[in-house]
């Protein structure tokens, strides 16, 4: 178990050894969760399904925090989060929706002001053009707003996205040109997890692996020998709408070893 998770634990007002006990259940509670099916699987999108995994894995977090000696609310929150933005993965297309939103506003007065300044300097002659002004800052506001609040995710939800993920040693192995930091602690984890809990090696290739991706950029994998299924559900897709199809693309090899590639096996 990271540091890190057990940082917020003490950030919290618990200990370190209690957050550990809570990443611990929280990651347990998922891959029960994800075997039964009975409330979906990790990363299906669907959302009633996603608010009754978090409801579970904030009880299982609570419960395990009190019998470690902790608050069952501070236990609460991190099973929650866990589960909410590393297992479910959905935090980050809402931070981009609504940075999206935010950006689109803040372009749109930006481009009015500026359609007022063309039209008062020019004494009216670029009243033509000035729809055309406002819908480019509306625009490339929700283009930058959207990109900014992905980068601000990944930052602040660092400690989260590495909860359910343990030792270092026993992480991903990235080849031809790709580094494993071109992926979140967040997406590295629920791929490793996914790895684990279906028992198959998992590999990303294209745009992630190699660092050129966008925010909404697909996710393209090889699972050697295997069909996606129930796999596929549990991966990182680009981000769209909660209930929407994930951007992701399956194939079964074999890895070119000497294009961008990050490997995970099961452990």
């Amino acid at each position: 178990m990271p540091t890190r998770i057990r940082a917020v634990s003490v950030a919290q007002g618990g200990s370190f050894e209690t957050g550990a006990l809570t990443g611990a259940v929280a990651a347990g509670s998922s891959l029960l969760m994800d075997s039964s099916g009975v409330m979906g699987h990790s990363g299906d999108g669907v959302p009633e399904n996603v608010a009754a995994r978090t409801a579970v894995a904030a009880v299982a977090g609570g419960t395990a925090s009190v019998l470690a000696g902790g608050k069952f609310a501070n236990g609460a929150i991190t099973g929650a989060f866990a589960q909410l933005y590393n297992a479910d993965g959905i935090g980050k297309s809402i931070a981009i929706g609504g940075g999206r939103a935010l950006g689109a506003i803040f372009g749109g007065v930006v481009g009015s002001g500026a359609a007022g300044l063309c039209t008062a300097g020019t004494y009216g002659a670029c009243g033509a053009v000035t729809p055309g002004i406002i819908m480019t800052g509306v625009v490339g506001g929700a283009l930058v707003g959207g990109q900014t609040a992905g980068v601000i995710y990944d930052f602040v939800t660092d400690p989260f996205g590495s909860a359910v993920y343990s030792d270092a040693e026993t992480g991903p192995v990235a080849g031809g040109g790709a580094s494993v930091d071109n992926l979140s602690p967040g997406d590295i984890s629920r791929i490793q997890n996914a790895a684990d809990r279906y028992g198959t090696k998992i590999t990303v290739v294209g745009s992630r692996a190699a660092g050129t991706a966008g925010p909404n950029s697909d996710w393209d994998y090889i699972l050697e020998g295997k069909s996606p299924g129930r796999i596929g559900q549990s991966l990182p897709g680009g981000s769209r709408g909660l209930g929407e199809p994930r951007a992701q693309d399956f194939d079964q090899g074999p890895v070119r070893t000497d294009q961008p590639h990050i490997t995970f096996t099961p452990r």
